[in-house]
């Protein structure tokens, strides 16, 4: 874990289209890194990252019968959460969540 770390998040190859990455695209973050998280092998990966210290899943939708789940990394920084790509991808990722897009 670091903070205070400037990286580049990126649609995941073939997630470019995804409903919660509309006009999101690449993205520079000052956040936190976390390295060494356990990722279940049926998470499906929208966004990433190639940044050394980080893991490489940084936005990630997961499977469950009832509900649609979604978890972002980022946030943790006002430098962050002011980037309108940032506030984008919240928007859609409750949209998404509601069930109001597809």
């Amino acid at each position: 874990y670091h903070e205070n770390v400037e990286f580049l998040v990126t649609p995941a190859a073939g997630k470019e289209s995804h409903p919660i990455l509309r006009g999101v695209g690449p993205l520079w973050v000052y956040d936190e890194a976390y390295r060494g998280m356990w990722f279940s092998p049926k998470i499906e990966v929208l966004m990433e990252t190639q940044y050394s210290e980080n893991d490489r899943p940084v936005v990630y939708i997961g499977p469950h019968p009832k509900a649609r789940v979604i978890y972002i990394q980022l946030g943790h920084s006002d430098r962050t959460m002011r980037e309108p790509a940032y506030q984008r991808l919240v928007h859609n990722a409750v949209l998404w969540a509601a069930r109001r897009t597809n």
